[in-house]
Order: C-alpha cells, then structure tokens, then sequence
C-alpha cells in the first residue's frame, strides 16, 4: 500500500523541474515512510488485543477456579461447622482438600504474578498507546503539511505550465519576430547596397557638376568683367546722352561793391545753381565787372538794395546799362518776414524803361540768416528761373 501510494503521488507531481522534482521526491519519501509507522502501529495494536485476550481468557479461567474453590471451602467450612468436633490433621498428598488447598495456593500466587503482569502490561499498553498517539499526531501533521505541499505544488505546477505556455507563446513572437526583422534586415542591406550605388553616382554626378561649375564660375568671371565693361561703356554712352541733352546757360551777375550785395549774390548763386541743377539745368553763374559791356546774349542778373525810395535804388541800379528782355533786376530787401512788403516790386516800377527788363524780381535776405525760406524767395527762384529758360542752349 505504501509503494503504490507514493507511486500514485510521485506520478501526480511528476515535472521536468530539477527543483520541483526534488521536493516531490521528499514529499514522496516522507509519505512513505509515514505509511510504514501507521503499519508498524496497527501490527502493535494487533499483538497487544492479542495478548490482552489472552489474559482476558486466564483471568476467567481463574476466576471460575477461584469460584469453584471457594463453593468447595465453604461446603468444607459447613461440614465442620456442623459435623462433630475433629481435630486438626495433617494433609497428606493423597487428600483431596490439601491438594485443592495446595492448588488454590498455586492459583492465587499464580494470579498474583498474572495480575502483576496484567498491570505491567497495561502500563506498556498505555505507554505504546500514548507513543502511537504521538505518533499518529506527528504523522497526522506530517499528512497535512504534505497535503498543503502538495496543494502549493499543485499550485506551482498549474503556475509553471501556465508560464510555459505564456513563454513558449513569447518564443513564437520572439521567432516571428526575428524573422520579420531578418527580413527587413535584407530589406535594408538590399536599400543600402541601392543607396550605395546611388551615392557612388551622386558622388561622380557632383565630381562632374563640380568641374562645371568651376568651369561656369570661370566663365560667370570672364563675364562679369564683359559685364563691367558693357557697364562702363553704357554708363559713358549715358554720360554722353545726358551731357548732349542738357540744358545749359551760361549767367553773368552783377551785385556791384556794396557788402551785403556781395553777401547776398554768394547766397544767390548758391540757392539758383542747386535749384537748376535739380531741374536738370547746367547753369554756370559768372560774376559780372562791367554790365556795361553786356551785349544781350547772354541773361544778365542785376543785384538791387532797397535802401530808400524803390524808384531811386532801381534806377541807380541800372545806371549806364543797357535794359532790354536779356536783363533781370533783383531787388534785395533786407528785412524780417513780418516787415517785407506786401505787394511785389513791379507793380509799383511802373515806367517805360521797367517794362523793357526781364524781369522784376524780389528776395528777402538777412546777414545773421542768409536768404532764409519764405515764400518770397520760393516766387524769386521761379522768376528767375522762367528768366533764364530763354537763353538755355541744349547739349
């Protein structure tokens, strides 16, 4: 029984874990060994019912002798209680009494030793009894723990095939895996071998567009200096176009010794060359020293102080000088803007020899500020200039 239980238990917790295997086999050896000392006790329990039936039978069987003897006394005791009066006799071995006497002697000493026995036996009854509890107890818990390790075993187990199956499902993913990757990893070098060859034509591609460019960088410089020369050729055409096409006058002025007057035409000069210039006529301003030598080609400019009466200072002005339309005169009035006058000089210069100049202009001027803006110089320089637009030669 013991063999083919623990057969049965080493089948159910059979595994291929090396640790697994060893603690079945434990559990297996204990069980085993467990079964033999329950086998061992009830063979001991066996002998002592045995030996204890048989004291059984000889305490009745001298129990019975004990009854029999005693009913055979006291018919004895009667018959002498009774009888007439006997003296004491020795027994004999051939008398009944003294033999059964003799026999019940033997029989009390007899049950004396099986009592003492019986009791000795009872002890070791009970010492068994209690070793075999004992025993019974430890095994009971020996029982229990390999039933609980074998639950835990169980449990372990059901674990462990759940965790093969879980790993061996992990091993498929892992073995699918390596093959896709095995497969992109070909894919790759197959990609890496194409943009090698690629690369290796870039690199010839960019080695022959390099020799092109430096050969059109070559070019690109050779043409840039064609380039500046057009330019340059272009930008002396253009000067010459321009210079052909311009306007030019040729101006004398005349502004006498008089400081302010000399103040005032370097201020003059100034102001009516930046003005023709941007109208983009080359105007060229010449003092003139004797405007009594003036001829009439060329516009003359004549510089006027105001100091006393207009008539009187125009007149003075133009002394000796012959006046036609080739003549411009320039009354200068030196004063602040609110004190200028407010009507323009030649609607008051009303004689005939003021009606054969140019022009009639006025401009306000200042020592401490120049010929300052105001609107009166803004109308000067615009008279002066409608003055000299009929004299302006092109190119």
């Amino acid at each position: 029984m013991a063999t083919g239980k623990g057969g049965n238990m080493g089948g159910f917790f059979s595994t291929d874990k090396p640790e697994t295997g060893s603690v079945i086999r434990a559990a297996d050896s204990a069980a085993e060994e467990v079964i033999k000392t329950q086998d061992e006790i009830q063979k001991k329990f066996k002998e002592l019912r045995d030996v204890i039936g048989k004291q059984n039978e000889n305490v009745e069987t001298l129990t019975k002798t004990k009854a029999r003897t005693m009913d055979l006394f006291n018919n004895m005791q009667r018959d002498d209680n009774t009888g007439p009066t006997h003296s004491k006799k020795t027994c004999t071995g051939s008398d009944p009494i003294c033999e059964h006497s003799k026999e019940i002697k033997d029989l009390k000493k007899r049950m004396k030793e099986l009592r003492s026995t019986l009791v000795e036996k009872k002890k070791e009854f009970e010492k068994e009894k209690q070793t075999i509890a004992t025993e019974r107890k430890r095994s009971q818990e020996e029982i229990s723990g390999l039933e609980s390790d074998k639950s835990r075993l169980q449990m372990e187990k059901t674990q462990l095939e759940s965790n093969e199956s879980r790993l061996q499902m992990e091993k498929q993913q892992l073995e699918s895996n390596e093959s896709r990757l095995q497969m992109e990893k070909q894919q790759l070098e197959s990609e890496k071998s194409r943009l090698q060859t690629e690369k290796q034509q870039l690199e010839s591609e960019q080695s022959r567009l390099q020799m092109d460019k430096q050969q059109l960088e070559s070019e690109k410089k050779s043409n840039l200096h064609k380039i500046q020369d057009l330019e340059n050729n272009i930008k002396q055409a253009e000067e010459h176009i321009r210079l052909a096409k311009q306007k030019k006058v040729r101006v004398s002025l005349y502004s006498g010794n008089h400081t302010t007057l000399m103040e005032a035409s370097a201020e003059l000069n100034k102001m009516l060359c930046f003005h023709w210039e941007a109208l983009g006529i080359l105007a060229t301003v010449e003092p003139c020293l004797d405007p009594k030598a003036h001829t009439g080609t060329t516009p003359l400019i004549i510089l006027c102080i105001n100091a006393s009466r207009l008539g009187t200072d125009v007149s003075n002005a133009t002394q000796n000088i012959h006046c036609d339309q080739s003549v411009a005169v320039v009354i200068l009035h030196h004063k602040e803007l609110h004190a200028l006058p407010s009507q323009p000089s030649e609607k008051l210069l009303v004689g005939a020899q003021y009606r054969q100049l140019g022009a009639i202009v006025d401009i306000a001027f200042l020592k401490t500020k120049g010929l300052y803006a105001c609107d009166m110089n803004e109308k000067a320089l615009d008279k002066l200039t409608a003055f000299i637009s009929n004299f302006i030669q092109q190119g």
